[in-house]
């Protein structure tokens, strides 16, 4: 599996994120049999993130496999799903930087109509294995002020 960072960091003065090693997560379509998963997290779009523990078997399409974190050694686990949240300074719309996004592999997936100094951006190949080495490559661009990975987590309901 391609080398990720041992931490990431999802938000402003939050803990980072730890890399756990003994885990993978394989991202399948719904209804997939993700059968020996430790966890299965599903995002908006009905894409699956199966977490197993150990390393990946052979025969694994190396483009659906991706690392998992957790917040601490005993938190939540948590799965980055390629994509990337930017912020701009306010004075600079996210589509006057697509260039500078596609020369570091990304294109802008979404820029919301509200905060248009903001974008979602996806890698132009390579998924998550191109996007987490490449985060240092988008808070490099100019006028770049946060750049956070999107990481999904299971849902946790509180007990009443």
């Amino acid at each position: 599996m391609t080398t990720y960072p041992t931490h990431l960091r999802s938000g402003a003065g939050t803990p980072p994120f730890e890399r756990r090693p003994n885990l993978y997560s394989r991202r399948c379509g719904s209804g997939a049999d993700t059968s020996g998963a430790v966890v299965v997290i599903a995002d908006e779009t009905k894409v699956v993130f199966a977490i197993y523990e150990g390393k990946p078997r052979a025969g694994n399409d190396p483009d659906e496999l991706g690392p998992v974190y957790s917040a601490g050694t005993g938190g939540p686990l948590a799965v980055p799903t390629g994509r990337v949240f930017v912020r701009l300074a306010e004075h600079v719309r996210a589509s006057e930087k697509r260039r500078e996004f596609k020369a570091a592999g990304f294109e802008i997936e979404r820029a919301p109509s509200y905060a248009p100094h903001t974008a979602w951006l996806v890698p132009e190949h390579g998924g998550v294995a191109h996007a987490l080495p490449a985060l240092a490559d988008l808070e490099r661009i100019p006028d770049v002020v946060h750049v956070e990975p999107q990481l999904l987590m299971g849902r946790a309901l509180k007990s009443g």
